[in-house]
């Protein structure tokens, strides 16, 4: 059994990270070995996979009791989320008196429609205030003459 902790998990792991960096890198491994010992290859091997997915991009060896946990995840079939599933999009079936939504947004499309055309054929009757050009061109004049400086 400890041959296939060598072979699916130290060798898998050198391979991935390198040597551990420890003092004693043997002991290191054997503590690997002494604590996995006795888990199913299949089991073994799903995993490590999980370890190595979790674990990332780092070099530095995943812990041993990460490598339990993920053994405890398959074995028992229960795998904690990152992070709860995303609620599923509902259509809109509200009423109100007894009007569907699609419904309500028809007749308040068609009140904006009626004040835009009412908003408009009101500008059209609006008569503008005659302006002396003699004194809106010295207005203009002074204002030029203040930007420029």
């Amino acid at each position: 059994m400890s041959g296939n902790i060598e072979t699916h998990v130290i060798e898998h792991f050198l391979a991935l990270y390198g040597e551990p960096q420890h003092a004693d890198p043997e002991a290191f491994m054997g503590e690997y070995v002494q604590a996995l010992h006795g888990t199913p290859t299949v089991v073994l091997i799903l995993a490590m996979k999980r370890v190595v997915e979790a674990h990332g991009k780092s070099k530095i060896w995943p812990g041993i009791e990460a490598c339990r946990n993920a053994i405890r995840e398959i074995t028992t079939g229960e795998r904690k989320a990152a992070a709860p599933p995303a609620p599923v999009a509902k259509p809109i079936t509200a009423s109100l008196d007894g009007k569907s939504i699609e419904e309500l947004l028809a007749e308040h499309r068609a009140r904006m429609d009626e004040v835009a055309a009412a908003n408009k054929a009101s500008r059209r009757n609006v008569t503008l205030p005659s302006v002396n050009r003699d004194a809106w061109e010295a207005r203009n004049a002074r204002n030029a003459k203040l930007r420029a400086a």
